[in-house]
This record gives structure tokens, sequence and C-alpha cells, in this order.
């Protein structure tokens, strides 16, 4: 849950919206990630504030020229804009507008943003973003494009996509997904956010993936993939090799299974079926699957387990609930 940004001290804001602008800057080194992390580390609240501080840069990032924002950003005579740091007024705004927003605030902001692409359930579509990349968006899935003069870069607000990053070694384009960036300068890599877990899986190229909160970063390799739990900032980041072609036949309407447990693959086929298959007996979660079925193609699944395990279906509505024969 997001937050409470009036419950944060005036002071405590402001600090965290200044750590977080400086740390969209290419000049932000490892020695002031250090100092950064020190903060962080000096009390929970620290951690909520740059949260909080985070949550509201992304709300506002395409709303930068937005006169009712701008309005909120205090004056300073005294201070010459020679002399001014380049994130100062937008880390001021930023911090006032946690109280001018707060949590339905922060929604309705998001609203006006018009650069948010998304699919309903079941459907695909490609997007082009503002700097010639492209997308392809899988089911239920919502991609915010937030290019603009300062730097190219996408947010995954849910789902699964795989970015075609335009080459820019001297503009790179981040792409943020929960508390992580991914910094490419072009490649080929696929983002899936769930409810509680992140994967960010390299199809070709390179990417550095960093996530502050918890002080990591990688250089990814093709066929690796960083997951992590969204849920708990003490579950270790996971780096495995993966199969690139089956973690990416979504886009190509197929689903691809090599000895995947039977719940990941049901939740991964239901995702794109109007029929869903329901585990009511946990002693089939673990059982193995293996296949090639066609996106959507419910039934065809369902056939396969049947005729492989001594599976019992029970219809009801739009779900099949499946039980192990006793």
């Amino acid at each position: 849950m997001t937050p409470d940004p009036a419950a944060l001290p005036e002071l405590l804001r402001q600090t965290a919206a200044e750590w977080y602008t400086r740390s969209l800057s290419a000049r932000f080194g490892p020695q002031d990630r250090a100092r950064l992390q020190a903060w962080l580390a000096e009390h929970p609240d620290h951690i909520r504030a740059y949260n909080q501080a985070r949550h509201t840069w992304q709300a506002l990032e395409g709303l930068k020229d937005d006169p009712e924002l701008l309005a909120l950003a205090p004056r300073e005579a005294a201070v010459t804009p020679s002399r001014r740091r380049p994130w100062a007024r937008w880390a001021a705004a930023a911090s006032l507008a946690f109280v001018a927003l707060g949590a339905a605030g922060v929604w309705q902001w998001q609203q006006l943003n018009r650069n948010v692409y998304s699919t309903e359930p079941w459907a695909q579509r490609t997007i082009t973003l503002a700097d010639g990349s492209t997308a392809r968006l899988s089911a239920n899935t919502a991609v915010r494009d937030v290019t603009n003069e300062q730097g190219r870069g996408a947010v995954v607000e849910r789902g699964e996509a795989i970015f075609d990053i335009r080459t820019d070694k001297q503009n790179p384009f981040i792409v943020t997904v929960a508390d992580a960036r991914i910094i490419v300068t072009g490649t080929r890599f696929q983002v899936r956010k769930d409810a509680d877990r992140v994967a960010v899986t390299l199809v070709e190229g390179e990417i550095r993936l960093v996530r502050e909160s918890v002080g990591f970063e990688q250089q990814v390799v093709p066929g690796q993939q960083v997951a992590f739990a969204t849920r708990s900032s003490q579950a270790p980041v996971q780096v495995r090799e993966v199969d690139v072609e089956a973690v990416t036949a979504w886009s190509r309407d197929r689903l691809v299974f090599r000895d995947a447990p039977l719940a990941e693959a049901l939740r991964e086929a239901n995702r794109h079926a109007t029929l869903k298959l329901v585990l009511d007996d946990p002693a089939l979660a673990d059982v193995r699957v293996n296949g090639h079925f066609k996106l959507g193609d419910t039934e065809s699944l369902l056939a396969a387990v049947q005729g492989s395990f001594p599976v019992h279906a029970v219809r009801r509505d739009d779900q099949v609930l499946l039980t192990l024969n006793k």
C-alpha cells in the first residue's frame, strides 16, 4: 500500500524528493549511491519517504510543464538560475505535491497522463513509443511512455511487455518497474510485473538492472532473468538462466512449457483465456507439464493434463476445477 504522504514530516519528504530526483541524473555515481543507501538505512521512514517520492515522480512525469504543478514549486528569488541545482525546483515541487495530491490526488494526476497504453484481458497490441522504440504488450498490461526532453523512458504499471529499444548510446532508455530501473541503450528484453513479483528477461543485447532500495545492481546478459518479490524488500533477488523461447512464446500466440510446475503453467494459461483452469487440490501444484499450446486454447491444455495424469475435472461456469483422482 502506498504510504500516506501527509504522515511524513515535511523536511523528510523534501529530502527524499531531492534524493530521488538526484538519482535520475546521469552524474549520480557509485559514491552517491552509497550515500543514498546509508541514508535509507538510518530509519524505515526514510525508505517510506523515498518510495513515496518515486510514486509521486512517476505520477507527475508527463506533467512537468503543467502550470498548476509549476505553481507548487517555491519561488527562490534569492538564488540565481546559474547557481540553482537543476533538479531542485522539481524536488521541492514533488515534496509539496505529496500533501497537495495525497493518494487520491496521485491517481487523478495519473489519469491526466495520456501516454498510458493498455490492453484488455486476452488481448495483445504493439505500440510505438515517443522515441521510435516499440513494445509488444501482453494481455491485461499497462505501460506508460514517459519520454520527454530530459530523456527516454517507460513505466510498466502491470502485466507483461517485450521492449525493442532504438539504439542511442548517448541517450539511455530507462524502464521503471516497481522499485527497479532497467537502463538500456538499445536492446530487446521482456518485463513482467505480477501482483507480488517482477521478472526481467534479456533476449538480446545488454541491460543494467538497478534497485537502489536494496543496493542491488546487475549487468544482465542474454538468456538471463532477474526476478524479485515486490512485497518484501528482504526477499533475495534471483538471477538465473531461462529458456527465452518459452518465456516470450506468448508474443507468437503460443504457450511453451518445459518441465513447468502445473500451478505455474495454469497461471500463465489463464492470463490469456476466458475458461480458467483452477487447481482444487494442492497435490497437483508441482506436477510437471511439457508441451506447446495455442494461446487461449484451454481445452487442449486440459486434454493434455488429463491424458498424462489422473486428474478429475469439474466445470463450473467459466472455471474448471482440477483434483487428483484418488
